[in-house]
């Protein structure tokens, strides 16, 4: 290869200070902690997320949903005429 046939090497990108500081500030977001890449492990804690989130979803809506079936019994029963309170109902002082 002759010396004109040779190519350029890359040429290091020249940037400006603001253009650095802008970048620092209003670049990609990023994350403590989070799952880089597309290895076996990172695709494994991925997955783990994934399903640690799931199960945690899932937790909270059984509460809420218990919870709505606990108001639901309670109001039912505080509209019910002919239900047998659990306390004698005193009289009016």
């Amino acid at each position: 290869m002759s010396e004109a046939e040779r190519p350029e090497p890359d040429k290091p990108v020249k940037r400006d200070r603001l253009f650095e500081v802008l970048f620092k500030f209003l670049g990609p977001p990023t994350v403590d902690n989070a799952v880089q890449g597309t290895s076996a492990a990172a695709r494994d804690g991925w997955k783990r997320d994934l399903a640690a989130r799931k199960r945690y979803t899932e937790e909270q809506k059984r509460k809420k949903r218990e919870l709505r079936e606990q108001r639901k019994r309670r109001d039912a029963a505080a509209h019910d005429p002919f239900a047998v309170p659990d306390q004698p109902q005193r009289p009016f002082e």
